[in-house]
């Protein structure tokens, strides 16, 4: 047992008052006990910030683990106990913080050990990087927080989130769950998730503050600096162009939802005086979209410019509004209006084309407007022989005589000119031209007539008969009836029924001549256990040239009766020839 001990000693004691202290409490103590030597145990409990702690339990015990004495800090977390000269164990324990031994020796000469100031760790252990970021307006960030219990009792913690300037909060477990207290056995860790959502406000500094509560409350600070950047929710890749008087411009828009949350928006426009615009999707006027985190959707906006307008440049704004959560997104575009006169100019991708007689040829053209005025463009063709059609379309197919061209723009289109069966093999020119009332163009454009392509079947009579079990071959004669020869000719077939196996030889013809025939072999296997009946292979012919063509083969396979009364009848010849055998050449 402890000599003598005390709770709240003098602060801030020098060496010298405390050996002045230490020697009167021994002069104090039983006359034998002075004998042997008392001396005092000092010492200062402070937290991790250096403040001292108060209630601190001082227990020591001596080298057979037996309880000397028991005292606590006071007010200045000081803490003193008198004992005799010998090794112990100081064992120091608060509620919250983390229990700590110390091992010190008193020597027989020692008026006092001072153990200096000693820190307690908190029990809880609160991890929460970063603590300082920037988010852009309605930007999510999740942030880990992970909490762990260092101390040697259970820790039940309630969590609890408070802020600033409205920014949406969520805590949650790793597994998504919503947390709000938590149980924590000694060594246990638990990981969280803050996330956070900032709402559509001017930039400033907010801050976000997570507390957590057990035996003691811990608080932990996020600052967060607001920062007005784009949403980037509607954009263009054309902000700025040139447009006539009383012409009508169409600009495609992309809205995008950035966010990590649905949002409903609503469009619209500010536009300078007497001009009209309006948005659409899928061919349908819109006024109000919903999107989800990541969808994005094509809108087309289309402005009417007054006819009296005045030259000089004018500003369309597109303005994006969440209805739900709220914020504003805004487009300029800049629309330069001028008054000038179309220039139009053809260039090709080749100017000449070969092409087989019943084909048609294809010529790839680009027309420009390289002028400051729209216009509507006139097609013409001339110089074709007799018998020859074309049509001008676009690369979806639209077939059209006329192009309405805007300043400055340019379309794709194709010549299609369709060569007459009967054409024989020839080269000749002809022009291609565009025209509006201030400006015309015109090149000049070849074709080379091959010849024509035709592959035919000589074999009319697609019929074979088969027993079940049995194989067969048939031949297929086929021939190229064009004007040019015809390369990697196949037969094949495409479709079969089910227990008959079809092949052809050869795999393939390398080149057939005009006039020249093919012969393939079918050969086709019956299967024993297959019906009696009709079926019908589909053979298709093939050339690099010509388009498929198709002939159903009729296979009749024959009921399977003939063949098994003969062998009925064998095996009954075969049983009677062993009974006069026996009856001839049995026992003797």
């Amino acid at each position: 047992m402890p000599l003598l001990s005390g709770r709240n000693m003098p602060g801030a004691m020098r060496p010298s008052r405390m050996v002045v202290l230490s020697l009167l409490l021994v002069l104090l103590l039983p006359v034998g006990v002075q004998g042997e030597g008392g001396a005092g145990l000092w010492g200062t409990m402070v937290d991790v910030n250096g403040s001292p702690l108060v209630g601190v339990r001082v227990t020591v015990y001596d080298s057979n683990n037996a309880l000397i004495g028991t005292t606590a800090t006071g007010a200045d977390g000081r803490f003193f106990i008198l004992v005799y000269p010998g090794t112990y164990v100081v064992r120091l324990s608060k509620p919250g913080y983390v229990e700590k031994s110390i091992q010190v020796t008193v020597s027989k000469t020692a008026l006092y050990a001072d153990l200096g100031a000693i820190t307690l760790d908190y029990s809880l252990s609160i991890s929460l990087l970063p603590t300082q970021l920037s988010l852009g307006l309605l930007d999510t960030v999740t942030l880990p927080v992970t909490v762990t219990n260092k101390g040697s009792t259970p820790e039940r913690v309630s969590v609890s989130v408070e802020e600033t300037c409205g920014i949406v909060f969520s805590l949650y477990s790793a597994e998504g769950l919503a947390l709000r207290e938590l149980t924590l056995n000694p060594g246990e860790s638990y990981s969280l998730k803050l996330g956070l959502t900032a709402p559509y406000i001017s930039p400033r500094v907010c801050q976000v503050r997570l507390i957590f509560t057990g035996t003691l409350t811990h608080e932990r600070v996020v600052t967060v600096e607001m920062v007005n950047r784009s949403l980037g929710i509607v954009s263009a890749q054309l902000t700025a162009f040139q447009a006539n008087p009383g012409s009508t411009v169409q600009l495609q828009l992309k809205v995008a939802n950035p966010l990590r949350q649905a949002f409903r928006v609503r469009l619209n426009l500010e536009l300078p005086e007497g001009w009209i615009g309006s948005f659409t999707a899928g061919g349908l006027i819109v006024r109000e979209l919903s999107l989800n985190p990541g969808e994005s959707l094509p809108v087309q906006l289309t402005l009417g410019v007054p006819k009296d307008v005045k030259p000089g440049t004018y500003t369309v704004l597109v303005k994006v509004e969440g209805v739900s959560p709220y914020f504003v997104d805004r487009l300029p575009v800049q629309v330069d209006i001028v008054s000038g006169r179309p220039l139009l100019r053809l260039s090709y991708m080749a100017p000449h084309v070969d092409a087989y007689a019943g084909k048609t040829a294809k010529y790839m053209f680009t027309l420009s407007n390289l002028g400051d005025a729209d216009c509507v463009v006139s097609l013409d063709v001339a110089g074709l022989p007799e018998g020859y059609k074309w049509s001008i379309g676009d690369q979806q197919g639209n077939v059209f005589s006329k192009v309405f061209l805007k300043a400055g723009e340019q379309a794709v289109l194709v010549l299609s000119v369709s060569v007459p069966p009967t054409a024989e093999p020839a080269v000749f020119s002809f022009r291609l031209s565009a025209e509006t009332d201030d400006s015309r163009d015109e090149v000049q454009l070849s074709l080379g007539v091959l010849g024509r392509y035709e592959l035919s079947f000589v074999t009319q009579n697609f019929y074979i008969e088969l027993a079940p079990g049995s194989s067969g071959a048939f031949e297929v004669q086929v021939r190229n009836t064009g004007y040019t020869p015809l390369t990697n000719v196949v037969l094949n077939a495409v479709s079969t029924a089910s227990g008959i196996t079809v092949s052809t030889l050869p795999d393939r013809v390398l080149v057939l001549k005009p006039g020249d025939t093919a012969i393939f072999q079918v050969s086709i296997s019956v299967d024993p256990t297959t019906d009696a009946g009709d079926y019908y292979v589909s053979l298709r012919l093939s050339a690099d040239q010509v388009e498929p063509l198709s002939r159903d083969l009729h296979i009749y396979v024959k009921p399977a009766g003939g063949v098994a009364y003969y062998i009925v009848a064998a095996v009954a010849v075969l049983i009677a020839v062993v009974v006069l055998a026996y009856r001839k050449f049995g026992r003797r």
